[in-house]
């Protein structure tokens, strides 16, 4: 169980629109016979360092189990360790106990002749595994507690669970971090309108209330709610907004943000007077009654969408915002919005490109950051297909956390844009910024400013690709290309 095992990792740096990210890209670790499964599991160390876990097929397609690596500050991997717990199936976060600082716990729901058992796995900083729980919790009926958005630890620090059996029952589980049952819920009947795709969140403490992200079979969704043991006390239906409605998906998500306020993440689409279908990703938050109290809407095309995990919120309430925009081919950029506690955008970047990629964990970090890890596949449509999977750590400006000084030092967005141009340059050169200039694609310039790089007027250019340059004082210049509506 404490074996380590030395791996080669490719450390790349990449430099996308504008900004230069670290992330390591990790493909076929221990045999030539384990494949890469899913990479959902991220958390902060108590140095300061990032933790991702990362699970493995082997050559039928069962899980084996877990890889850990160990991240520092600047998202390379200083450490890793193989675990090998039974099958690391369905719900396994990876958490911190709040009672000691240096203990982090696996949780894992796996399969075993038919019954389904709940198993922990303790390790500290170090990845050194002080603990086994060696007690199999069965949970009988239990046939598939449908992925990463159905657990959540609550204000008393369990870890409470969701699940439904083949009877159209469903049931709640919570267990201690000592991995103890503390509680089962009586099964539930499902309501008619349910569908397998669901967000369990944290409405208020004082009293409980949780809060199950639903959607019907005609794709509204609605928010159901339950008291502390459970009881299902009434349901919300989410709202038009500005004429958009939800079609919910696998991507929809929902997180408390105080006690009883809570943000839901949807796709959201109406159609124009002419017939055309508009898409839309959305943040909505509610209050206490259930009123829509603030928004945040990124209307973009139809091949953009809102990543598998699309937020998180810091201790001050700083919201972080995942979506994907669709690139040539089969690319999609992950980006990174930064809101405030009303939805207000503080900053957006892109910050990273890969074939069919997608964002499965994220983790706020003590210094107001947000460490994000996912994957992409060969194949979209092969989920045991995956190629490799990736870790960005941002600081809490948005940029990452080393900076390559090579690399274009400013991003500019939107890209197309049609009138104005926004310049996001970073920190460490903006005060040596001291001309930024538009050319065509024949050389000619056609624009200048030397003050207020923030954004530039492009509304009386034709349409067509330009490029931008952003002039250094001391003669050095960066270019990057855009495009005029």
């Amino acid at each position: 169980m404490k074996e380590r095992l030395i791996l080669t990792l490719s450390i790349v740096m990449l430099a996308v629109a504008g900004v230069a990210q670290n992330y390591s890209t990790m493909i076929h670790h221990g045999s030539d016979t384990w494949r890469l499964h899913q990479c959902y599991n991220i958390i902060e160390a108590s140095d300061g360092s990032v933790i991702v876990g990362e699970n493995l097929y082997d050559e039928d397609l069962w899980d084996v189990g877990k890889y850990l690596y160990k991240l520092d500050s600047e998202a390379q991997v200083t450490d890793s360790v193989f675990t090998f717990t039974n099958t690391v199936n369905s719900v396994h976060p990876v958490l911190r106990d709040p009672f000691n600082d240096d203990n982090n716990i696996i949780t894992s729901f796996y399969e075993e002749n038919g019954n389904n058992y709940f198993s922990r796995v303790c390790f500290n900083d170090n990845l050194e595994i002080t603990e086994v729980s060696e007690k199999q919790i069965e949970i009988p009926g239990l046939w598939n507690s449908y992925g990463q958005k159905n657990y959540l630890v609550n204000g008393d620090h369990d870890i409470v669970v969701h699940g439904s059996d083949t009877d159209s029952t469903e049931m709640f589980f919570v267990f201690g971090l000592d991995g103890e049952t503390k509680y089962v819920s009586e099964p539930v009947r499902r309501t008619d309108r349910w569908l397998p795709n669901q967000s369990l969140f944290t409405i208020s403490d004082t009293p409980r209330r949780y809060g199950m992200l639903k959607h019907t079979s005609n794709c509204n969704e609605f928010v159901e709610v339950f008291d502390d043991r459970f009881q299902r006390l009434g349901e919300h239906v989410i709202p038009k907004i500005n004429g958009y409605q939800t079609y919910g998906g696998l991507y929809f998500q929902a997180v408390g943000v105080d006690d009883g306020c809570f943000l839901v993440t949807s796709e959201m689409f109406k159609v124009s007077p002419n017939g055309i279908m508009l898409h839309a990703r959305m943040i909505i938050k509610f209050n206490s009654d259930f009123e829509v109290t603030a928004t945040h809407t990124i209307e973009s095309g139809e091949e953009d969408m809102i990543s598998y995990r699309n937020i998180a919120v810091t201790d001050d309430g700083r919201v972080y915002f995942v979506w994907l925009k669709a690139e040539s081919g089969i690319k999609r950029s992950i980006v990174v919005d930064c809101l405030d506690t009303d939805l207000n955008l503080e900053w957006e970047r892109v910050c990273h490109t890969e074939p069919n990629a997608d964002c499965f964990g994220m983790q706020t970090l003590s210094n107001g950051g947000l460490a994000i890890c996912g994957q992409g596949y060969t194949n979209i449509f092969a989920v045991n297909e995956v190629k490799d999977f990736f870790v960005v750590i941002f600081d809490d400006e948005g940029w990452s956390v080393n900076e390559n000084c090579n690399a274009v030092p400013f991003l500019c967005y939107p890209n197309p844009a049609s009138n104005t141009l926004h310049v996001d340059i970073s920190p460490d050169v903006a005060d040596q910024v001291s001309e930024i200039s538009l050319f065509d694609i024949s050389g000619r310039l056609v624009k200048a400013q030397q003050s207020g790089f923030g954004s530039i007027d492009i509304s009386g250019l034709a349409p067509g690709m330009y490029v931008m340059k952003v002039a250094l004082d001391g003669g050095k210049v960066f270019e990057e290309k855009i495009v005029k509506k």
